[in-house]
């Protein structure tokens, strides 16, 4: 926590860097045209980890996994357990260069480095958090390295992780709605 005199220097320095930017010539407005699109994309588990459940089910990865683990099983047995997980995909186009991709649940940073390479003629500001949380969405490579970030779904009631090549249809999706659309308004 701050001080309320730390809270308001804080907010000087920003009111003032606002200001900067406004007065110096970086700011820039949008000027259009505005779209915007959403999206469900379906993410898959892999195959039931049996392994892996056991071993939350032990007890060795802590309380949280264990009854977590003990929830996917009673959801199983009435025949509900989780096989995919919808995800929402949205883009607001404020103009041809300027785009916000906003993804549901937490998403690692990786996610937008790869969306911003992928696109290096327009400004890319990735959003994550939006539109529902209820999951980490792990890219290929924490997916490969393991942990907890890979091992979330088995805490929301999969038996397994996510498949790697979730990866490639969140990519493909933003960069489907970033470019549709889409006219060049520098001729």
């Amino acid at each position: 926590m701050c001080s309320t005199a730390e809270m308001q220097a804080a907010g000087d320095e920003l009111a003032s860097e606002v200001g900067r930017v406004l007065t110096d010539g970086t700011y820039a407005g949008i000027e259009g045209p505005f779209r915007s699109e959403l999206a469900s994309i379906d993410l898959s588990a892999g195959a039931p980890d049996e392994r892996k459940m056991a071993q939350l089910l032990s007890g060795e990865a802590g309380e949280f996994y264990r009854r977590a683990a003990e929830r996917t099983i009673k959801a199983e047995q009435r025949g509900v357990v989780k096989t995919k997980l919808p995800l929402y995909v949205q883009t607001w186009k404020l103009s041809d260069r300027v785009v916000l991709a906003a993804l549901e649940s937490e998403i690692p940073t990786e996610y937008s480095l790869m969306l911003k390479r992928g696109c290096p003629d327009r400004k890319l500001i990735v959003l994550g958090y939006s539109n529902g949380v209820y999951s980490y969405i792990p890219t290929r490579r924490i997916l490969k390295e393991g942990g907890y970030e890979a091992d979330h779904p088995f805490t929301i009631g999969f038996k397994s992780r996510f498949v790697p090549e979730m990866e490639e249809l969140i990519l493909q999706e933003v960069s489907r709605q970033m470019n549709a659309g889409i006219t060049d308004q520098r001729q």
